[in-house]
């Protein structure tokens, strides 16, 4: 984040939701990672804003998501 502040560079935080296996991570280990980020790292300029809040993307949650709303295993899920 040093470097990016230097020469101006907007960054965002890419949390992947899958451990190296393919499998969800635990919820609590997200969320206490996404408290992490909050508390430190949140509120730095350094990062693309929407509104008021940090661009954030969670990647990896096709097949969770998929099967939450009725719609098989995710494959080829878009």
């Amino acid at each position: 984040m040093t470097v990016a502040r230097e020469l101006d560079f907007k960054v965002a935080m890419i949390y992947q939701g899958l451990d190296f296996e393919r499998r969800p991570q635990p919820v609590a280990r997200v969320a206490a990672d996404f408290v992490t980020f909050r508390d430190r790292f949140a509120k730095d300029p350094v990062f693309i804003r929407l509104g008021c809040k940090p661009l954030t993307i969670w990647s990896g949650t096709v097949v969770v998501l998929s099967r939450r709303h009725g719609h098989g295993d995710g494959a080829g899920a878009c």
